[in-house]
């Protein structure tokens, strides 16, 4: 079982690990039925809360979570023209649905489980089987056959998923298919975060638009505007479109392990020091071996005989202007 499993933006919220608790804490089963068109297990909501439905399984272990977008956003394409969100082109892992809350309103799901969606709403599946360690993004209307299942580990991730900054406590970014060339309509609403060991500690929803928050929820959309990229992507890797001035993303965090965990924590790189080396170039280079050996040893040669000869000349010049100089005194 994961360690924590729990969200926050503005508050922390932990998510109930029964649905026994649910209940307790004022959730409402919604579906009776364990396989759904939309998701496979037994959802439970609180009025008005739409970032934190939890999913359970047939023995009641919490086995996913869902969160609802409203269909009557709207945001823009890569050519920065008005356009109605979401996009068809993230559908899925989006879900066109209904809030039963909320007769003939439309919203968008997307769901992740923590246990492989075949145990769910299996009856032949143990009571000590619990949500395991997985992590499983629904890609279609059966999760089953439908599913992406995410690395527990970093280092096993695809050349799709990119590297966006570190955050205390929430871990290392990365998210899909994000670069400059990608369309905004194209931003995939899935991201991951990894702690300073490359184990999986957290994911998370971002969406395009402007959400609003309701008032019966605890929890608050997060919502980072280009001047707010930098604490969560890395700038130099995202497509031009993202820096209009009234582009918005806005999600929710949802972690796996314990947030105060001393691996939750950012890398500090040590860079080695450098050694201090002379930058004065030698007065004179000499090889070792080969035929520049043997030439260098023979200029030097030469230059010795030049400068004997010289010595000898200068010599010679200074005896005759003394007997010159000695006549004249004569």
């Amino acid at each position: 079982m994961w360690e924590a499993l729990s969200l926050r933006f503005g508050v922390w919220k932990e998510l109930p690990r029964t649905s026994h608790e649910a209940e307790r804490k004022g959730y409402t089963r919604v579906n009776d039925i364990c396989k759904t068109n939309q998701y496979h297990g037994f959802l439970y909501r609180r009025l008005g809360d739409t970032k934190d439905i939890p999913i359970y399984d047939l023995n009641g272990w919490i086995a996913g979570i869902q969160a609802m977008i409203p269909a009557y956003m709207k945001g823009y394409n890569s050519l920065n023209e008005s356009i109605a969100l979401p996009p068809y082109d993230i559908m899925p892992p989006l879900l066109y649905g209904h809030d039963p809350h909320e007769p003939g309103r439309t919203f968008y799901t997307i769901t992740a489980y923590f246990k492989h969606p075949q145990l769910v709403c299996n009856p032949i599946a143990k009571h000590h089987i619990q949500t395991g360690k997985g992590l499983y993004i629904q890609t279609g209307v059966d999760p089953i056959v439908s599913h992406m299942s995410i690395p527990l580990e970093s280092k096993q991730l695809g050349p799709m998923w990119v590297q966006g900054t570190c955050v205390p406590r929430m871990g290392t970014h990365y998210f899909y298919n994000l670069s400059r060339s990608l369309p905004c309509e194209k931003i995939y609403p899935v991201f991951l975060m990894y702690d300073s060991e490359g184990k999986l500690g957290a994911f998370g929803w971002s969406f395009q638009g402007f959400a609003l928050d309701s008032s019966q929820s605890d929890l608050s959309w997060f919502k980072l505007r280009p001047e707010t990229y930098q604490f969560t992507f890395d700038t130099s890797k995202l497509p031009p479109c993202m820096f209009n001035e009234n582009f918005q993303v806005f999600g929710i965090h949802i972690w796996l392990k314990d947030p105060n965990s001393d691996t939750m924590l950012c890398k500090i790189i040590q860079r080695p020091q450098q050694r201090l080396t002379s930058t004065r170039k030698p007065d004179k280079i000499t090889y070792k071996t080969g035929y520049r050996d043997n030439h260098i040893i023979n200029a030097d040669r030469n230059t010795d005989n030049v400068s004997s000869r010289n010595t000898l000349h200068y010599t010679l010049i200074v005896l005759i202007i003394l007997s010159c100089y000695h006549i004249l005194q004569l």
